[in-house]
């Protein structure tokens, strides 16, 4: 039975378990407390369990990946079919890590409105070294099949909202923010204390970050730094002072 004081609920698929990405923590999961004052109830559905985290972001391990997602992908069938006992669907990214748009095709059929959400260019092929060879199951064009088959699209910023509007005239834009009563600022700094700069992400943005690492290298030999990495592995990060720590929503605040 349906709590009296909810009036909306909503299915929510979510690439990965909770409390273990930033995206979907910021974009997702901060706000279900909120949402549920309003009398909206997002139910989270992951497409990855246990061992496909664990699995997802190490070299080789091919049948064992193909397994994990196999039994993803048949628990998200279970997770669609589920659709006609909700009032709408949220997608956060994608439905399944890894394929072509087959299960976002299927809520069409179930006649509830689908909410897109995505805070990055997904629709442009970026992979971790560990999984280079088999990019493309990511299927990053379905990203614009999503969009037309939603009723309505949330991106984070205007160059996301800009490609999501060739595809579906209704997009907002929203974007990621933070609990300012978690994030406080702190105090100021004084002239030769160390300051810290932090960086925050998965492994597949961790090339981004890695590909500063000449000038980050000399601004430690500039001045007195010390970067806080926040990653599922480490980086590789020679002649740079840097704590490294893996992904938590302990080490946001």
């Amino acid at each position: 039975m349906r709590d009296s004081n909810i009036t909306t609920s909503i299915n929510g698929l979510i690439p990965y378990l909770p409390d273990t990405t930033p995206s979907q923590r910021y974009r997702i999961e901060q706000w279900l407390p909120y949402l549920q004052s309003q009398g909206i109830s997002i139910d989270l559905h992951p497409f990855a369990d246990d061992d496909l985290m664990q699995l997802l972001h190490k070299p080789g391990k091919r049948a064992a990946k193909a397994i994990a997602n196999a039994t993803g992908f048949a628990r998200r069938i279970l997770d669609v079919a589920a659709t006609s006992r909700y009032d709408a669907v949220l997608i956060h990214r994608t439905a399944s890590i890894a394929g072509p748009a087959l299960l976002e095709r299927l809520i069409p059929l179930f006649r509830r409105p689908l909410i897109y959400d995505f805070d990055d260019a997904i629709f442009m092929l970026h992979t971790t070294e560990a999984n280079k060879r088999f990019g493309w199951l990511k299927f990053p064009g379905k990203t614009a099949t999503i969009c037309r088959l939603s009723a309505h699209v949330i991106v984070g910023n205007s160059y996301l909202a800009e490609y999501a509007r060739q595809y579906n005239s209704r997009v907002t834009i929203i974007p990621s923010s933070v609990d300012t009563d978690r994030y406080l600022p702190v105090k100021r700094a004084r002239a030769g204390d160390r300051v810290v700069i932090g960086w925050m992400g998965s492994s597949t943005s961790q090339t981004h970050l890695e590909l500063f690492a000449p000038v980050l290298r000399e601004l430690a030999a500039r001045r007195n730094v010390l970067f806080l990495v926040v990653l599922d592995s480490g980086p590789f990060f020679p002649g740079i002072p840097f704590v490294w720590s893996r992904c938590s929503a302990s080490w946001e605040v």
